[in-house]
């Protein structure tokens, strides 16, 4: 539900699940993935827009389930060739604080990533 809503362009729905998730005791580093494996998705389809392909085209070789082409055709519209690999960076950072390898707080950098994601 949180990708869904961040790629809806939702970013109030997007952060209370997010909050729910963390009173909840989910580890962070779930929640990078989750946003990691979406970010990957989002920036090789629009690599694939930007090399020319189509977006039906560039989702169905994304490998985008058809039920979730109309989130990912609205959240791909609202952002530049670009964006999802600046994002992808910053899950980077989120994991490894998330692993306890960088002193910064993987939900802070969660929330960074969210609001990157359904806004713009």
């Amino acid at each position: 539900k949180l990708v869904d809503a961040a790629l809806s362009g939702d970013p109030k729905r997007a952060l209370t699940i997010l909050a729910g998730l963390r009173a909840e005791g989910v580890e962070p580093v779930i929640v990078v993935w989750a946003l990691t494996r979406e970010l990957r998705t989002l920036a090789s389809l629009t690599d694939n827009i930007s090399q020319g392909m189509d977006l039906a085209s560039g989702m169905q070789k994304s490998g985008v389930w058809r039920n979730r082409q109309g989130l990912v055709r609205s959240c791909v519209g609202r952002h530049q060739h670009g964006d999802f690999h600046r994002l992808l960076k910053a899950a980077s950072h989120a994991d490894q604080a998330a692993k306890g390898q960088v002193q910064r707080d993987p939900w802070q950098l969660s929330t960074d990533i969210v609001l990157g994601m359904s806004t713009r």
